[in-house]
């Protein structure tokens, strides 16, 4: 009698494993096609434009809203921006689903709120349109360069608890950390924050947030990093043991390494030991050498 109980009671195990089993391969199973099927699209947030439209015009010309970057001639650098990286990464760079946002630019918390409401409702749109055509929401990755890195973090202020928007990846380049954001990248809206860094960029930190009328910050002018989170990605570049200025951040020179820096550091995160998860992440990228490496470091 034991001997049948017992040899029932396995049975019954052995079908609810295989269940089990059989469930969780459905569910990745269904998650790969969905992942398959879902197109990659990138949007471009500039920064900051103190430099009058009749100076360098090619350099920082901008369409106001949000305009895929086939509207912009190649005679623009927000255009090279675009076809370099897609031209680095074809895959996970694609032109026909690669958008630039163009923004006023002006140094002011009001400004960059307004123009997170913008672009909020700019990539609403965007969803909206990908999944009616095929049945699934795309994913969405938007970069970011200085201040453009802060209209981006004023997402998670903006998005409506009714309808609320998820941005897979968010890189910010050069980003001023500042009190009013920085804690958004905690934000449910972002599933992973890349934050690319350098102890040579002066611009980064001279706005003085602590200045603003209401800016109620304990810290006069902006920081380079955010306080350490679990889906951000963060560390200080240099190239060739140079560290980098601020504007170098949107030359073809570092853009066109930014596909191999993200992967780099996400595979860096999984080898390090937990206990040094927070600590300063370097990352080198040497280019004299062929191939071209990214050395690492922990300080």
């Amino acid at each position: 009698m034991k001997f049948i109980k017992r040899t029932c009671l396995f049975l019954i195990s052995c079908v609810i494993c295989a269940f089990s089993f059989i469930n969780k391969t459905v569910e990745q199973n269904k998650s790969l096609v969905l992942n398959a099927k879902r197109p990659i699209v990138t949007i471009w947030v500039h920064g900051t434009k103190l430099t009058p439209t009749i100076v360098l015009k090619r350099f920082f010309y901008r369409i106001p809203g949000m305009h895929k970057a086939s509207a912009y001639d190649i005679q623009y650098h927000k255009r090279t921006i675009v076809d370099l990286l897609c031209k680095t990464d074809a895959n996970n760079y694609q032109f026909e689903n690669f958008y630039i946002f163009g923004w006023n630019g002006k140094l002011c918390f009001n400004q960059r709120k307004c123009a997170a409401q913008e672009l909020y409702d700019s990539v609403q749109e965007i969803i909206k349109e990908h999944t009616n055509i095929l049945g699934v929401p795309p994913f969405i990755r938007i970069i970011t360069h200085s201040h453009g890195g802060n209209v981006a973090l004023n997402l998670a202020k903006i998005q409506k608890k009714k309808n609320p928007i998820v941005i897979d990846e968010l890189i910010l380049l050069a980003c001023p950390v500042q009190h009013k954001t920085k804690k958004l990248i905690q934000n449910d809206c972002f599933k992973k924050v890349y934050a690319f860094y350098s102890a040579g960029d002066m611009f980064q930190v001279i706005d003085p947030q602590g200045w603003y009328k209401k800016g109620k910050s304990n810290r006069t002018f902006s920081e380079r990093r955010f306080e350490h989170h679990k889906k951000l990605r963060q560390a200080r570049i240099k190239i060739n043991g140079r560290p980098l200025m601020h504007i170098d951040f949107i030359w073809t020179n570092f853009l066109q390494h930014l596909p191999l820096l993200c992967n780099t550091i996400d595979t860096y995160y999984q080898t390090i030991a937990p206990d040094q998860l927070h600590m300063t992440k370097q990352l080198d990228i040497r280019t004299k050498l062929n191939p071209i490496i990214i050395d690492k470091k922990l300080l």
